[in-house]
């Protein structure tokens, strides 16, 4: 994961923009995913794709839900999949 800490700051400081390039090409040499955690705001979202981060997490995607919640929005998900392939075949 990418600290919080670098993705807030990276658009103000050249010293976290290097540390997140660094970060991203390190794990895509080793073929490790990286998630930047802490995405607040769409100029950082844009900053990151730009960099080729693959996995975002933070508030600009989603509010943190308790485990019960979490779950039913899986399976959600999961009986729309369903739906969805239902109506290609």
């Amino acid at each position: 994961k990418i600290d919080q800490s670098f993705v807030r700051e990276q658009h103000r400081d050249p010293k976290a923009r290097a540390i997140v390039e660094a970060i991203l090409a390190m794990s895509e040499h080793i073929g490790l995913t990286v998630t930047a955690e802490g995405v607040e705001t769409a100029a950082q979202l844009t900053m990151l794709r730009d960099q080729g981060c693959p996995l975002i997490q933070g508030y600009l995607i989603g509010m943190p839900n308790p485990a019960h919640k979490a779950l039913a929005l899986l399976r959600e998900n999961q009986d729309r999949e369903r739906t969805t392939a239902d109506l290609l075949l």
